[in-house]
């Protein structure tokens, strides 16, 4: 893979030559290798005027992904800091940044004699242990069984290609609803996802991509197959809902927000009639919201 860019930076505080390097594809997150190892995908020549989502990848000098960092457009998102154990190819944690640079947590990786991971620890910025997932493997499939606040969930189960490359995912969400998932192997992006519950189908969301690889529509259909609602995004926010209900009549929901990504007000329709808007106004220190209605007679 070509180098489009040689800068000196400073990854995990030691000084020295790192790569950066610019991906569209798989801009929320890295493809999902079965070993773990952060691969990316979509190069482009450099960050300047990119229209859309991609991650910045640094890395060090012997080549390892020292830290990601997601933008849309110039605006920068979310970042990961990877550590390493001694000259190990493969992560033994890392360590997840807000936009503003503070740190929200970190994640402890144990990985077996042939360097897959087998446990996930998860802790918050204050070293608080909050979840922890352990790994076992079949073939080229991974289950792991996933726990929150500490509390045992059922086994999901993921398949890789002949590559390595994720490509369809079984999720629990609890012991009666769970998700079978479809991704794209090259791109990482989620095709679709049916849901069921205690065992049957209950529904199906389709997922449309731009060529940047942004999500720009979501589709659903009951069990019968039926379409039955639909959201369209925006640089990775909803801006429209639609619903059809049993009887024919549609329901409509328009969004708008704010220079921080903020709701800032919602326009209501039933059958392409305007019933009310509801405008959020939002405390910058508490973070709490406050709302206002307006409806057809305001």
């Amino acid at each position: 893979m070509k180098s489009v860019a040689i800068v000196f930076r400073t990854a995990h505080g030691q000084k020295g030559l790192v790569r950066s390097l610019y991906y569209r594809i798989g801009c929320y997150r890295p493809l999902d290798t079965q070993s773990s190892t952060p691969t990316f995908a979509g190069e482009l020549p450099s960050k300047t005027g990119v229209d859309g989502g991609f991650t910045e990848v640094e890395r060090d000098q012997t080549g390892r992904v020292a830290r990601t960092t997601y933008f849309y457009g110039t605006k920068q998102g979310s970042t990961t800091r990877y550590n390493y154990s001694g000259d190990a190819l493969r992560e033994s944690g890392y360590e997840s940044l807000d936009s503003n640079g503070e740190l929200t947590g970190r994640v402890k990786v144990q990985r077996d004699s042939q360097g897959r991971p087998i446990r996930y620890d998860n802790y918050t910025a204050q070293g608080d242990l909050t979840r922890y997932t352990i790994l076992s493997y079949d073939g080229v499939q991974r289950s792991r069984n996933r726990t929150r606040r500490l509390e045992s969930k059922p086994a999901s189960t993921l398949g890789y290609s002949a590559e390595g490359l994720l490509y369809s995912q079984k999720r629990h969400a609890d012991s009666t609803h769970y998700f079978e998932v479809e991704i794209d192997p090259h791109t990482g992006l989620k095709q679709s996802e049916k849901a069921f519950t205690d065992g049957s189908f209950d529904h199906r969301n389709v997922y449309t991509y731009n060529a940047n690889g942004d999500r720009i529509r979501q589709d659903a259909d009951d069990r019968q197959g039926k379409w039955y609602a639909m959201a369209e995004y925006n640089q990775g926010l909803v801006t429209r809902m639609k619903y059809e209900l049993s009887n024919g009549d549609t329901k409509k929901i328009n969004l708008s927000y704010d220079q921080r990504d903020w709701i800032k007000d919602a326009k209501f329709l039933h059958n392409d009639h305007f019933i009310c808007n509801l405008v959020v106004g939002w405390c910058r220190s508490t973070g709490r919201k406050a709302l206002s209605i307006s409806d057809a007679t305001s």
